[in-house]
């Protein structure tokens, strides 16, 4: 006797603990399975102590029933729902009723409906109350399901389960019955012993089968329990079986609770047999299953599950076909899964129905549109946006989306069509549209997508003209792509509309200078940049013209001649305010390496880097010069000792993991340079191009890099042979 003791000491300070935290609540979420779970264990335990209770009378079990009723189920006056809900809660009265007329008791029974999806329960209180939940009548697809559940929870009133958990607290917690209304009402969400659990399963089935349904509703809803046992043992994320946290901490409370539905299935079975039931095979169906169809279309739609959102939709129709709700969600996933013309004579039964709902719609269609584009997807976002405005012509969002998703996949001329309708109507969004098509350029031009980031520059040039930001993006990437000529152009371009005193323009006349080196080789080169010195151009800083300076004298290096730059040199050695600065200078050491001076280069950027030991531009150039004037090892020991890949200017890309990679191929280290060259390549994809290379760097490293691409590609092919 010492042990019983001990356990129900343990019992009643659980319960007390309980009662404690429900008095005290903290307004922090938790999960109902602990709880459930608790109340369970201690449930199946209680069925084995030695107690008994004298049976309350109906009237006061009612009075209990009622005020934990008006306590915690907390029902919403009618006038406050929807026309569905309160065909819902009606129905469920109107079945139970069939089903309760049957029950020994002669108690007022009553029955809630609690919308909530994620309530995948029913439960009874004391006195005749009968609860069911949402998310337990979605899984149905009969009236029969329904009867037999309702008719599970009046037996559990019937056969004094409730009564007896009643009196089974009030003992715990030594609190008198009129005050019990303090019951946790989770308490009775939990099960109670399994002979119980299977005595309400049986007797309600019977009380099912006499109002006329048939036994095969019982077997279908344990079947779907069944089903739902699986999952939460799985946690499937199937979209078919995906539920919310809460429903499957409810349902792991419940089968914690209750016998296993194969047990409960094998009951009934036997019950048909055993009753002679085999010919009651005919269900009836959910009179309110559309509206469950239609919360479940709408849930799938919401998560991105369209098929299963237009499956629902569907049976709802066919169920109620005037519902707006479910037509508004079969029109939204129709157009979501591309099915365009069902989903346009849909979209006009719901204008002509309701015009807020097809505007809904329009909102919805957007959305998916702006998806795709957001995902790059533009031949998709092209077909929502056209479709779009199939419903809705001259939609200021949808003219721009479809605008931004013919520009993403290349369609131009089609693009420039929609952004002059857009101009004409809506000008701040054909605005968004011109911004769209910068970014995309630059983004295109960052991620080395050269000949996308080339004709959009250009589409963007074809709606704002003579815009030097993507002029000048048009040129980078026409230098990349090698097109010389193109690139000039551009430059000029760029330079003529750039704003006065830019601090941009030292990077332009850089720039525009590599392209005319590239592209029109010798004198010729220098005519032309000769005329925009001379030409009318931007008012600039004396630090500009020093620039210029120095690009004129390198092109005229490149042309054989070498005294603009060597009076340049001799300038940068006199004293006084107009000496020029290691950063410029460092430029004109790089035009003599590339007009093949290595020695005088070499000389040059050597003084620059005592001068400044930890520049990391300046050491960067004298190791490629060193590279090119047979000083290997000190190059390779300052490419190796570079953080990083080094700081390069955009169109003079010799990164210290490319001058790495060179040094040690010229020093036979196959597979060390190869190491490098592999990253220093997908890092800046302008190595790949030989007409790159040759044009802006020495015979010798051009002729490194091909050797080096090749001897990977060899290496490629072996390793898949």
């Amino acid at each position: 006797m010492k042990y019983w003791g001990a356990f129900a000491i343990t019992l009643v300070l659980l319960a007390g603990a309980l009662v404690t935290s429900e008095k005290q609540r903290v307004p922090t979420p938790v999960s109902p399975d602990a709880v459930l779970s608790l109340i369970a264990d201690s449930e199946h335990e209680l069925t084995r102590l030695p107690v008994s209770f004298d049976r309350m009378s109906d009237e006061e079990e009612i009075d209990i029933g009622n005020r934990l009723a008006e306590v915690y189920l907390n029902q919403e006056n009618d006038a406050n729902v929807d026309p569905e809900t309160r065909e819902v809660r009606a129905y469920v009265n109107r079945v139970g009723a069939r089903v309760a007329r049957g029950a020994h008791r002669r108690l007022p029974y009553r029955f809630h409906y609690l919308s909530s999806p994620d309530f995948i329960n029913a439960f009874a209180l004391p006195g005749g109350h009968v609860v069911i939940g949402g998310g337990l009548m979605a899984l149905m697809d009969s009236e029969d399901e329904l009867a037999s559940v309702l008719g599970h929870e009046v037996e559990h009133i019937d056969h004094y389960h409730c009564q007896e958990r009643v009196q089974t607290q009030a003992a715990l917690h030594k609190v008198p019955l009129g005050e019990m209304v303090a019951i946790p009402i989770v308490i009775f969400q939990a099960g109670y012993s399994k002979n119980q659990e299977l005595e309400a399963d049986r007797e309600g089935t019977r009380l099912a089968v006499q109002a006329g349904y048939s036994p095969l509703g019982a077997i279908r809803m344990f079947q779907t329990f069944g089903r739902l046992f699986e999952m939460t043992r799985r946690r499937s994320r199937s979209p078919q079986e995906e539920l919310s946290k809460l429903a499957i901490d409810t349902l792991n409370g419940y089968f914690r609770s209750h016998p296993l539905p194969s047990e409960r299935i094998a009951q009934i079975k036997q019950m048909i047999s055993d009753e002679h039931w085999e010919s009651k095979v005919a269900e009836q169906p959910l009179e309110v299953e559309y509206f469950f169809q239609t919360q479940r279309a709408q849930r799938a739609l919401a998560a991105g599950h369209y098929a299963e959102a237009e499956a629902a939709a569907t049976r709802s129709l066919s169920l109620r076909p005037e519902q707006i709700d479910a037509l508004a969600t079969l029109t939204s996933a129709q157009f979501a899964l591309m099915e365009f013309p069902s989903c346009k004579e849909n979209y006009r039964k719901l204008l002509a129905q309701s015009p807020p709902d097809a505007g809904n719609v329009g909102v919805f269609a957007l959305q998916i549109a702006q998806e795709d584009l957001n995902a790059r997807h533009f031949e998709q976002a092209a077909k929502y946006a056209g479709t779009l405005l199939d419903f809705q012509p001259n939609n200021a969002e949808g003219l721009a989306a479809l605008a931004e998703a013919q520009v993403g996949k290349g369609d131009f001329q089609a693009a420039e069509a929609t952004w002059r309708t857009l101009e004409n109507l809506y000008p701040p969004q054909a605005q968004e549209v011109v911004n769209y098509v910068a970014s995309a350029a630059q983004n295109a031009l960052e991620i080395h997508h050269y000949a996308q980031a080339r004709d959009v520059a250009g589409f963007w040039l074809t709606l704002r003209p003579r815009v030097w930001d993507a002029l000048k993006i048009q040129a980078s990437a026409s230098l990349a792509l090698g097109d010389f000529a193109a690139a000039a152009q551009a430059d000029r371009g760029a330079l003529d509309a750039m704003p006065r005193n830019s601090v941009a323009m030292m990077e332009l006349v850089w720039n525009y200078a590599d392209a005319l080196s590239a592209s029109k080789r010798g004198q010729a080169a220098v005519e032309d940049f000769r005329s925009f010195m001379t030409g009318p151009r931007p008012e600039t800083t004396s630090t500009i013209e020093r620039q210029i300076r120095i690009e004129d004298a390198g092109l005229a290096l490149m042309a054989g001649d070498e005294g603009p730059a060597k009076e340049l040199a001799a300038d940068s050695r006199r004293p006084g305010r107009n000496r020029i600065s290691p950063e410029l200078l460092n430029r004109l050491g790089w035009w003599y390496y590339r007009a093949g001076k290595y020695s005088y280069a070499n000389v040059m950027l050597y003084q620059l880097v005592m001068l400044r030991p930890g520049d990391v531009p300046l050491r960067n150039d004298l190791a490629w010069v060193e590279m090119e004037d047979n000083q290997l090892d000190d190059a390779t020991t300052a490419f190796s000792e570079m953080p990083g890949t080094g700081e390069t200017h955009f169109e003079q890309w010799n990164s210290a993991q490319m001058g790495l990679a060179i040094a040690l191929w010229r020093a036979r280290k196959t597979d060390d340079a190869l190491k490098q060259f592999e990253p220093a390549v997908n890092a800046e994809p302008r190595w790949i191009s030989s007409n790159l290379v040759r044009a802006f760097y020495s015979p010798g490293v051009a002729q490194s890099v091909e050797e080096m691409k090749s001897e990977q590609a060899r290496r490629l092919q072996a390793r898949k042979r």
